[in-house]
């Protein structure tokens, strides 16, 4: 956001804009989850989800309007709070309850300890490659990663329904 907000004429003003559409798409996200969750209870749809933030987050930098950012930012917070709340539900429900404690610390620390050093990697990618290559290639890893862990994931729930 911070790069694309310098890119545009509207600096911080669009910072701001952009922080604040990702916030309140987020809010609504998780307004909406509940009804959501109800309807589906297949844990794919977190890979949707995903595939969904991705693609609007990509969409974000592919246009240097301040409006049509703002609306994928918007689309990302949506998509993005929609996937934390799946992903922590499923991780509570598959979780045993003697070891919750230690997952959610581990979980905690790993999603701290990214960010900065994610961030320091994009920004020299970006300086190499331009804002719109490197987001297409930062989404493309993670929607691989995405991908793999929900292959892993079906691989694991079939093994256990075999079991059963």
């Amino acid at each position: 956001m911070t790069i694309l907000a310098d890119k545009t004429e509207y600096d911080s003003l669009g910072l701001g804009v952009f922080n604040t559409a990702l916030a309140i798409g987020s809010i609504l996200g998780a307004f909406f989850a509940p009804k959501l969750k109800k309807k589906s209870k297949d844990s794919s749809i977190i890979f949707y989800y995903i595939t969904f933030y991705c693609t609007f987050v990509f969409l974000a930098t592919c246009f240097k309007n301040l409006f049509l950012g703002s609306l994928f930012f918007f689309l990302s917070g949506v998509f993005s709070s929609l996937t934390l709340i799946f992903v922590n539900t499923i991780m509570q429900r598959d979780t045993d309850i003697k070891f919750i404690g230690k997952i959610s610390s581990f979980r905690s620390m790993a999603l701290r300890i990214p960010p900065p050093i994610i961030a320091l990697v994009y920004g020299w990618v970006v300086l190499k490659l331009g804002l719109i290559i490197s987001t297409l290639f930062i989404q493309l890893i993670t929607l691989s990663l995405c991908f793999i862990i929900k292959i892993k994931y079906k691989e694991r729930s079939d093994e256990k329904c075999i079991v059963s």
